[in-house]
């Protein structure tokens, strides 16, 4: 007779997630053989088969059997691995379990085993570690860890991706061994920066700090040097103002590569500065010892919340300018101003007028006038930034208003153009424009509304386009001069805006008859030097005037001798000097030839009598041809006053000549 079998309830044995949100129920197992049911706890192979035939894990999850003292627990998946050809590659598998675990090595599911002075597989309490040296392409793969004993197992995976470089890069290239350090250490500490890059030839090395270059100082503070491994960089009493992004590039024929590194100096502990005791609202007044605002605040005394505040704000406010002056986004405009602003926000001068600890605030009007108008973009820019965020950025609603008792010691960093209250101002002229008192009411008697807000009126007067309006204040203006008087919008929602009560400025009895005395005097006053300075000028004028026309005829009456004179005057005044004949005493006789300035010919005279009677002597006749120039005829003139100089006429020699022109 067959044995009627015993059943029982079991639980599960345990869980595996595959997926997020995905559970995997392993229940145990119910066998009928003939010694009746026998119960063994199910695995994963009964529902994943191994195509190696081993054993495999559902998942790279940890998995254990906690209720007991036997147990198996992935402690850290596997991590995946990068690197080029010839370096060297390690994973690890991290399982610990009771009784130990074995550990076997899969690469894309086939059994891997150590090779000799390349691949090495060892196991030590926390796991198993695969090493393989001068890896290569093919090496490339899905690499498995899977961890038995006995009772569970657990495996691991990751993915070795060999980059192809080594073998097939020209020579020279080079390789960032290992990425820069950042480093963080306190004021008056040293700090060492690593630049590890391997390749031949050996690269030169160059460092940066901000993007500026950054060289060794001779008192050996900053100290760079070239190693077999790369090039370090030292400094050596580290400052604050040495927080920053440091760079190195090393470079040579065939490349270039670079590494960044941040160096953050903390500011040493405040706890032992003096200071006053707290006041009403808990803060100290401390001498200022920092170097990023020294250029603004000095050695000045500032207001803290607490001792240790100012270091925390040094740093903060370092690593925020390291950020500001490495931006391409801000303008010298916005940095004159923005800097010291930033400065006398975070550090804020002590207000001498309290007895007890108490800071002075920024000036409201130019808070608003920097973020709306001269930083606009630059503060849009800043508040998502997170080492400057909305902690470092003023918050100008939050200041005093302009005008109020809070605000009269306010610290204003000096815009320009800034328009402030004048409560002096009791009256408006001409239309208002240049009214700064303080009424903040309209002729029926409505609050005005403040000119930041647009409640209940929308509005679109800025204080960026018109500075009165700055500061969070309520008072009538008139900007622009676009209405007839001083007004303001009011808070009453069915008047939108409206005249304020405001009188205009009136002429003092008797004002008309003391402007007209006060004109009797000025305009001689002014008139009569005005008149005798434009007298004295008129006459340099004339005079200066007139010595260059005397020096002009000088220097004519000096220069005639080299000058070139026009003849058509020279000829005009000519008289010779030779004697004058009427041409009916000259006889021409024959033709001689042709000379420089005509044809030359064979003639009498009749000097005296006429007839058989006449007296007559032979000469010789020069004429001047026709059409000559005025250079030609100047010279036949001057011949003919040459010879009459030198030949006399006679009654016996030919030599006499007669010139006709």
């Amino acid at each position: 007779m067959v044995p009627q079998p015993t059943f029982r309830t079991f639980l599960p044995s345990f869980f595996s997630y595959l997926h997020p949100g995905q559970v995997l129920l392993f229940l145990t197992l119910l066998s009928l053989g003939s010694q009746g049911l026998a119960s063994s706890p199910a695995t994963p192979t009964d529902l994943l088969a191994d195509p190696t035939g081993l054993p495999r894990a559902a998942t790279d999850t940890p998995t254990s059997r906690i209720g007991g003292q036997l147990y198996l627990q992935l402690v850290e998946p596997m991590h995946n691995v990068t690197i080029g050809m010839g370096e060297r590659a390690v994973l690890r598998c991290k399982v610990e379990g009771v009784p130990a675990p074995n550990f076997r090595w899969y690469k894309n599911d086939a059994p891997l085993t150590s090779e000799r002075r390349r691949i090495q597989i060892r196991n030590y309490s926390w796991g198993s570690r695969l090493r393989i040296k001068k890896v290569d392409t093919h090496d490339t793969g899905y690499y498995r860890c899977v961890a038995t004993n006995g009772q569970d197992r657990v495996s691991t995976q990751a993915i070795l991706y060999v980059r192809y470089m080594a073998a097939s890069n020209p020579p020279g290239a080079l390789r960032l061994v290992r990425p820069m350090n950042n480093e963080t250490v306190q004021v008056g500490n040293r700090a060492n920066l690593n630049c590890k890059v391997a390749g031949m030839p050996t690269p030169v090395f160059r460092w940066y700090r901000n993007d500026a270059p950054l060289s060794a100082e001779k008192n050996l503070r900053i100290d760079i040097r070239n190693y077999e491994w790369g090039s370090r960089l030292r400094i050596r009493h580290v400052e604050t103002q040495d927080t920053g992004y440091y760079r190195c590039v090393a470079s040579n024929e065939h490349q270039s590569i670079a590494t960044t590194g941040i160096l953050y100096v903390k500011y040493m502990d405040d706890s032992h500065t003096p200071a006053t005791s707290s006041g009403e609202m808990g803060g100290y007044c401390q001498q200022y010892r920092g170097a990023a605002c020294r250029k603004f605040i000095g050695n000045a005394t500032i207001y803290m919340d607490t001792l240790r505040a100012q270091g925390i704000i040094e740093n903060q406010l370092t690593a925020a300018f390291t950020v500001i002056g490495t931006s391409s986004d801000l303008t010298k405009r916005c940095a004159d101003y923005a800097i010291p602003s930033l400065c006398h926000y975070a550090f804020k001068y002590c207000d001498e007028h309290f007895p007890y600890p108490q800071p002075r605030q920024l000036c409201r009007d130019e808070c608003e006038i920097l973020e709306n108008d001269i930083c606009k973009t630059e503060y849009i820019l800043a508040k998502t930034h997170h080492l400057i965020g909305e902690w470092i950025l003023p918050d100008c609603s939050e200041l005093p208003l302009i005008g109020t008792p809070e605000s009269a010691n306010c610290i204003r960093i000096g815009i320009p153009t800034m328009s402030h209250i004048n409560r002096s101002h009791t009256c408006y002229e001409g239309k208002g424009g240049g009214y700064r008192g303080t009424v903040a009411m309209t002729k029926s008697g409505i609050p005005c509304q403040a000119w930041n807000t647009e409640t209940p009126h929308v509005h679109f007067l800025r204080a960026s386009q018109y500075p009165e309006l700055a500061g969070g204040h309520n008072y009538c203006r008139n900007p622009g001069n676009e209405m007839d008087t001083p007004f303001c919008f009011t808070t009453d929602e069915s008047t939108r805006a409206e005249g304020c009560d405001i009188p205009k400025c009136e002429m003092p009895e008797g004002g008309s008859d003391q402007i007209m005395s006060l004109i009797i005097i000025l305009v001689p006053s002014i008139s009569v030097p005005l008149i005798i300075a434009l007298i004295f000028f008129i006459y340099c004028t004339c005079r200066r005037h007139g010595d260059a026309r005397g020096n002009g005829n000088r220097a004519a009456v000096k220069g005639s001798a080299s000058e070139t004179i026009p003849l058509q005057n020279l000829f005009a005044k000519h008289v010779p000097r030779c004697p004058q004949f009427p041409i009916a005493a000259v006889r021409f006789l024959t033709e001689l030839g042709e000379g420089a300035f005509g044809k030359v010919y064979k003639g009498e005279l009749v000097v005296t009598g006429s007839g058989e009677d006449a007296k007559k002597i032979l000469v010789a006749i020069k004429t001047l041809k026709e059409n000559a120039t005025l250079k030609t005829q100047h010279d036949f003139h001057r011949e003919v006053d040459m010879l009459a100089d030198l030949v006399p006429i006679t009654s016996d020699r030919f030599q006499n000549h007669i010139l006709v022109a």
